[in-house]
Order: structure tokens, then sequence, then C-alpha cells
């Protein structure tokens, strides 16, 4: 029974496959993200994240990352990415 289990795992991983190479944007980028509840239903509640300028700290090259969260105007600068 153990060999089967093992054989049979060893068959199904064949046609597995891994996603698609997408490279993390460098210059400016926005993405959003909505909030859901407790049963997985959207709350109509979004956060917007941005990329914008650089800054440098310690010495490291990093881009700068801005958040807007729901019901405001005004992105928020969080730190580098």
């Amino acid at each position: 029974m153990k060999n089967l289990l093992i054989l049979l795992c060893l068959v199904l991983s064949i046609s597995v496959e891994g996603q698609s190479y997408r490279p993390f944007p460098t210059g400016d980028a926005y993405w959003t993200t909505e909030r859901l509840d407790d049963f997985w239903q959207p709350t109509g509640e979004y956060t917007i994240y941005k990329q914008q300028g650089d800054t440098i700290i310690d010495t490291v090259s990093y881009n700068k990352l801005y958040v807007r969260y729901h019901l405001t105007t005004q992105f928020v600068y969080k730190g580098g990415l």
C-alpha cells in the first residue's frame, strides 16, 4: 500500500508546473489589495500601494513605497522596497 501511494505521488507530480516568471516592477508601479471578511467575501475596502522615487538607506538604494488606505486621499510613505 505504501509503495502504491509513493508511485501515485510520483506519477501525479509529472504534470505539475510552476508559475511563469514575472519580474517585480522597478519603476513607478501601482497595485491594489482588497480586504475580505471572515467568510472570504469582499468588503469593498481597498488599499493602494505605489512605488515612486528612490531613497538610500544604509548606503543601499531602494524604491520608495507609499500606501493609501481605504477612505483616505493621500499616500503615506512607508519605507524602501
